[in-house]
């Protein structure tokens, strides 16, 4: 006999929300290639299959499928911590993955345990849904949900307080998405105590609203591993910045005098090349920063990054970013060659900025994002 209640649709209406925002994310995915996009389907698809299992295991009243719901939701949280992670760190974090690994194990042994973990939790009108006997699955539970809680709170939290200004109401809107989640995950799972359709309501305005965040706004994925603060193109001969562009506040005082900084650059990357003769220097790393410098065989342009991190992600868009600027001031580094050199004819980069830096945050507003982010498509596949 199938056990069917409001909680039963409820649950199926909230499955079919999450797979719906896999899809929106996983499309997302596909046309942007931004990694977190694929790792926030992958959560969002974990999520749906926990919600599809806990709506199956309470229709049939079967513990072994509600075994199965606890495996999902184990793995939902690994995915939430691989999230946080690539936002925060672009790697994995070993000592969460451990403690994420203990409390999986503990979980998934425990839930196995029919006899001494569930039982049926009987509603008025003889509604019945399983729930867990106090005990070891309980507790482990209750220590893998506030795991979860803890993860999503300090994304959301961190990002908030690194965002430039004209992004704090988008981050604090993505704060309240995230404690709507959160609450919803607890009441639902922990509790029972959310009624049908709410669970629904709360399941649309939280995940639905962080989609598009992190959808429409890159910038917040972006926020916490690095930031990039200046960039600079260098005419190699001469030491003199043809280019340069601040992401920072406009009142912001400058780290850098152009002339001394263009100078050591080009200085030391002659050195190098002439006494080691090794290549070219790809990276410096200094306490506080790191110079991620780029430049094509042949061209007079050196590119320097100044960035608080390398990044992959910097690292493959500066090196797209210098072979577009190069094709598309062809005839001005030619006769920039030959002795000829004019600022203002590179004054057009800033146009080719929102193309192959569409992450980062853009203090100043000047720089212009594209829709289909096609450049910045191809900046992932040339700089792999």
């Amino acid at each position: 006999m199938v056990n069917w209640t409001l909680f039963a649709l409820n649950d199926l209406l909230t499955t079919f929300v999450m797979f719906v925002l896999f899809f929106v994310v996983l499309s997302s995915y596909i046309r942007t290639r931004y990694r977190h996009l694929a790792i926030l389907s992958l959560l969002f698809f974990s999520v749906a299959i926990a919600n599809l299992l806990f709506t199956i295991a309470n229709l049939y009243l079967s513990y072994t499928i509600f075994a199965m719901f606890i495996i999902f939701m184990s793995i939902e949280v690994l995915f939430t911590n691989w999230f946080v992670d690539f936002v925060c760190r672009e790697r994995v974090n070993t000592p969460k993955m451990v403690l994420w690994a203990f409390l999986a194990g503990m979980m998934i042994i425990s839930a196995f345990d029919f006899e001494n973990t569930f039982s049926l939790f009987e509603y008025t009108g003889g509604i019945f849904q399983i729930s867990y006997k106090e005990g070891n699955l309980q507790i482990l539970f209750s220590l893998m949900s506030l795991f979860w809680a803890g993860l999503l709170l300090f994304l959301t939290l961190r990002i908030y307080f690194e965002v430039p200004k004209h992004l704090k109401q988008t981050s604090f809107h993505a704060l309240i998405a995230t404690l709507v989640i959160i609450i919803r995950g607890i009441f639902t799972y922990q509790f029972n105590l959310i009624s049908p359709f709410i669970n629904t309501g709360l399941s649309i305005i939280g995940f639905g609203y962080l989609t598009y965040y992190f959808i429409k706004f890159p910038e917040l994925a972006f926020m916490v591993p690095f930031k990039t603060l200046h960039l600079h193109i260098l005419e190699i001969k001469s030491g003199m910045t043809i280019y340069s562009y601040n992401w920072r506040e406009s009142n912001a005082t400058p780290i850098v005098n152009d002339t001394l900084f263009s100078g050591l650059c080009t200085g030391l990357d002659a050195i190098f090349n002439a006494t080691l003769q090794k290549g070219n220097i790809h990276e410096i790393h200094l306490e506080k920063a790191v110079l991620l410098l780029q430049r094509e065989a042949n061209s007079p342009l050196l590119f320097i990054i100044i960035s608080t991190k390398a990044s992959k992600s910097l690292r493959k868009a500066l090196k797209s970013f210098t072979k577009r600027f190069n094709k598309a001031f062809t005839q001005e580094i030619e006769e920039m060659e030959k002795g000829v050199i004019n600022k203002a004819h590179f004054r057009k980069a800033t146009d080719l900025l929102g193309d192959f830096f569409p992450f980062i945050p853009d203090y100043m507003h000047e720089i212009k994002k594209t829709a289909n982010r096609k450049n910045f498509l191809v900046s992932l596949d040339e700089g792999k």
